[in-house]
């Protein structure tokens, strides 16, 4: 049978199942092995199985975790995890069995779970290195949570004659927003990683940011990065708006000019 036609009529009329003669059972575990599982919890609900529907849902969170790591989406993987310690687990284990190791370090952190790596996981994170482009050995990493490492890392930064810009985004606990939380300003020597959860209040980062911005000695790159800059001017505490952008180059121009070329 056509399930994929099936399903786009399930999925707009849901209660055609019974009036089309259409077996629930057959119906639902079709769409289950077609990883339709969406679909599936709609069509028990609007049947009125409130309790497989209830079980479908464990199972969609499930396939949502496991799916979502091992084609490394993550954000859908993590969100599935909720507030349940049982599905929290099962992605911390997920993730150790797929080599990703510092992130399960990272979500076992914030969850306060307990991680059980085991030396199985070290070698499949090793195994796993290989595959992304890495900083050079003598680039040094910092972390800035505070007015005192803004001031170190901006001076850095005043000086340096090209600065890479780039944001990461995310939902602060017990929250369903999802805004900025971390600025990352590379100089060729250096990347520093400003925590703006803890830094979404500071003013002087908002100083910090309008001084590099009009530096016209200093050239700002990124990808998007006018972007990125807006998002980090969203945030209230700053006092940041982003005026005219000075000395600044966005990559994917440059990789869209030199593609026209080739």
């Amino acid at each position: 049978e056509r399930w994929d036609q099936v399903t786009s009529l399930l999925w707009t009329f849901p209660k055609v199942a019974t009036s089309a003669g259409i077996a629930l059972d057959e119906a639902i575990g079709a769409l289950r092995k077609a990883d339709q599982l969406r679909l599936a919890v709609r069509l028990a609900e609007n049947s009125g199985r409130s309790g497989e529907a209830n079980e479908l849902k464990l199972e969609l969170r499930k396939r949502t975790i496991e799916k979502g790591i091992q084609q490394g989406d993550l954000f859908p993987a993590v969100k599935a995890c909720g507030r349940s310690e049982k599905f929290q687990r099962l992605c911390l284990e997920q993730l150790l069995e797929a080599g990703m190791m510092e992130f399960a370090k990272e979500r076992a952190d914030f969850w306060n779970l307990s991680l059980m790596a085991r030396g199985s996981h070290e070698a499949l994170m090793e195994k796993r290195l290989p595959q992304f482009v890495h900083l050079p050995k003598e680039v040094a990493i910092h972390d800035v949570k505070t007015p005192e490492d803004l001031a170190a890392a901006f001076k850095d930064l005043g000086s340096a004659p090209a600065v890479g810009i780039d944001t990461e985004s995310g939902s602060p606990r017990n929250s369903r927003k999802t805004s900025v939380v971390l600025l990352q300003l590379a100089t060729f020597e250096h990347v520093y990683l400003i925590d703006l959860l803890r830094l979404k209040n500071c003013p002087e980062l908002g100083a910090h940011l309008v001084e590099l911005i009009s530096n016209a000695a200093v050239l700002k790159l990124g990808f998007g990065g006018k972007k990125d800059l807006e998002l980090v001017a969203k945030l209230d505490g700053l006092g940041f708006s982003l005026g005219p952008l000075t000395s600044f180059m966005d990559l994917r121009t440059l990789v869209a000019e030199q593609r026209a070329k080739e």
